[in-house]
């Protein structure tokens, strides 16, 4: 059987619930207005990466030819690189 709330706990657990909706709201803002940021912090590593192999490339001798043909990879293995690194939480 259930027991029944008095107005008091009624109005209390409103209050808490609403207080738990405010937080909510305030860190899904908090959340999205730090996504512009991540995003540029990746582009910024990724950017580093291809930058990197390219200038390691070019030092061993590679053709440009070569080096347009290695970037899809190079490029694949940034992004999996920079979400494990940068991973959500």
């Amino acid at each position: 059987m259930r027991t029944r709330r008095t107005k008091e706990q009624r109005e209390a657990y409103r209050a808490m619930n609403e207080n738990l909706r405010l937080l909510n709201k305030e860190t899904t803002e908090a959340q999205k207005a730090l996504m512009p940021s991540k995003r540029a912090k990746a582009q910024r590593q990724r950017n580093a990466i291809l930058a990197e192999a390219i200038e390691r490339m070019r030092a061993r001798g590679a053709s440009d030819q070569s080096i347009r043909k290695a970037l899809p990879g190079i490029d694949e293995y940034a992004k999996f690189y920079i979400k494990k690194e940068i991973a959500p939480t």
